[in-house]
């Protein structure tokens, strides 16, 4: 993103080091500086109107897409209080030039602060929240004239983590974080930890229960996993040639049926193309081919689907994009993310210095993690499937 600012011409702005004289960049009339938004950008203004208004903004070239849930943060300085301006605002654009503003009171200056993108365009549903333009900051009509200087740096947006299978409050609550006061801990996007930084830990302690079962308890998309068929040859006539198979009697099943390829996960969504799911087969070397949705069926609890079609190589032969996942969270899925994510907290260095535990209750105690650590695989094999050989 650039920083575009958009002064008077008697105003002198210093970018980097390197005083600069404003007047040395007008384009049609106006005059504008652009920079990297990773520098300070410091505007020093001396004499000006009445009714002046500075925009200052970070132009997104090709939009930015934000849900309820995106923040933005930036860093905003100020040598006069925000009370010398009518008001001082962040704001919005879209692609259609509709724009929506977020009031800055006094403490939101001065420091890095956070502003959920909602809070911003909740009051104007018509704003394109898929394809924002700007992001920047205005401020109206100075009380009077005088000196004064804005500093912006840092201005960025970034997502508020939303986790599934558990909230970080209750992660919280079950390591008994308190405050000096002996209050549970509040986690707010600025606090240390914050509420990203809790909520990071759940999301990995996710990943590593979905992948150690094999399945998730929410829809989730896989693109482009790269299978290989039980095929070693394929007869020009076409999908006969399954019946080459290598393993011994399955031909004649792979005929009926297609020939299957095991995906990663267990429990899938039906394939869908208009969903945007999408099966191919590799053909000679780099030349993909997709297979028509009608030659295609799966058997969802096993993440099993079948292709009817000729393949002409095994290996890496398949190529597939499909969902899978259900819901509801089981209750023991979301006690073993809890513990999972507890383990991984109370192994920072933070958490010892910042919330030392009384004797009653030690988390970093092998006896306590051993105790998690069981309770965890126990999950694990529940929701596992397990293939027993041999007899008792």
């Amino acid at each position: 993103m650039t920083t575009i600012l958009c002064p008077d011409p008697n105003w002198r702005y210093t970018y980097g080091d390197s005083p600069e004289q404003a007047g040395d960049y007008i384009v049609e009339g106006e005059t504008l500086a652009t920079f990297s938004n990773t520098d300070k950008v410091k505007l020093s203004i001396v004499n000006f109107t009445e009714d002046l208004t500075i925009n200052m903004y970070d132009v997104i070239e090709d939009g930015l897409s934000i849900t309820d849930d995106n923040m933005v943060v930036f860093n905003l300085r100020l040598t006069s209080p925000p009370s010398f301006f009518e008001k001082c605002a962040l704001y919005m654009e879209d692609c259609n030039g509709i724009v929506v503003s977020y009031s800055l009171d006094g403490d939101m200056i001065g420091k890095e602060t956070v502003v959920l993108t909602k809070a911003i365009v909740a009051e104007n549903p018509d704003f394109n929240q898929s394809y924002v333009t700007k992001v920047g900051f205005t401020f109206y009509k100075p009380a009077s004239e005088r000196a004064f200087t804005i500093t912006v740096s840092d201005l960025h947006t970034v997502y508020r983590i939303q986790p599934t299978y558990a909230q970080p409050e209750e992660v919280i609550e079950f390591l008994g974080m308190v405050d000096n006061k002996g209050n549970l801990f509040k986690l707010t996007d600025m606090s240390v930890p914050s509420y990203n930084a809790i909520a990071k830990r759940i999301v990995e302690a996710e990943e590593f229960m979905e992948s150690a079962c094999r399945q998730a308890w929410k829809e989730k998309r896989i693109v482009g996993e790269m299978r290989n068929a039980d095929v070693t040859w394929a007869a020009t006539f076409g999908y006969m040639g399954i019946l080459t198979a290598e393993s011994p009697g399955m031909g004649a099943q792979m005929f009926f049926k297609g020939i299957p390829v095991k995906l990663t996960r267990d429990k899938i969504a039906s394939i869908d193309y208009s969903k945007g799911d999408k099966v191919e087969v590799r053909r000679y070397g780099s030349e993909w081919y997709e297979v028509p949705e009608s030659m295609i069926w799966s058997d969802n609890t096993k993440g099993i689907i079948y292709v009817k079609t000729m393949f002409f190589q095994k290996d890496a032969s398949v190529r597939v994009t499909y969902r899978y996942g259900r819901g509801p969270v089981p209750p023991d899925i979301k006690q073993a993310v809890l513990l999972k994510t507890a383990m991984i907290i109370v192994g920072t260095d933070w958490y010892r210095q910042r919330f030392p535990q009384s004797p009653d209750f030690d988390p970093l105690k092998v006896e306590t993690l051993n105790q998690w650590t069981w309770i965890i695989k126990d999950c694990i094999r529940n929701h596992t499937d397990l293939i027993t050989c041999g007899s008792m």
